[in-house]
């Protein structure tokens, strides 16, 4: 049986790459515009997953006690399922619409932006009938002061966040999973 690839694996490989390209800019804010060497991928370690969980309890308040809602981050991807795009288009797509989400979020100072990234940047994909939905669902997070990217040129996938889950949730909360 030949070897074939899932929208799960494109999806996958797509925000692999993203997350690594977030790790360097990351890198590029904490030493200030000081030259940063291109990232390289290494073999990851068994360890390491172990220090990452560890190093993000580290940074979360002290009180959990808290309402978490107020806290919790995430970016939902709505792909228009009209289209009929196949699985890598789909991945392609997604990728392109969170590095502009992303983007946006940097440039203009997003206060959710840092608590999104702490928290491993939640992605959900779900999907819209058609371009009017898409159009419904972006006006409507706008109305509620919500940050939107449809990708230049295109209408194939809007990206709300990242932003607080509740507020989010509320705009999009209808839809069905991808």
């Amino acid at each position: 049986m030949a070897a074939s690839f899932d929208y799960f694996h494109v999806v996958i490989a797509s925000f692999g790459l993203i997350l690594l390209l977030l790790m360097w800019r990351l890198a590029q804010r904490i030493f200030g515009g000081k030259q940063v060497a291109a990232p390289v991928a290494k073999k990851a370690s068994k360890a390491a997953p172990a220090a990452a969980d560890r190093s993000r309890q580290g940074r979360r308040k002290k009180n959990d006690d808290a309402d978490d809602d107020e806290h919790e981050c995430k970016l939902v991807l709505i792909v228009r399922n009209d289209l009929g795009m196949g699985k890598g288009k789909i991945g392609a797509q997604c990728g392109h619409a969170t590095l502009g989400a992303y983007k946006k979020a940097l440039r203009t100072n997003s206060p959710y932006l840092e608590s999104w990234e702490d928290n491993g940047q939640p992605k959900i994909c779900l999907k819209a009938n058609d371009e009017e939905e898409l159009d419904q669902l972006r006006t409507t997070a706008n109305a509620k002061g919500g940050r939107t990217q449809i990708a230049e040129g295109s209408r194939t996938v809007l990206a709300l966040g990242p932003g607080p889950a509740g507020l989010i949730d509320e705009v999009s909360g209808h839809l069905k999973l991808m």
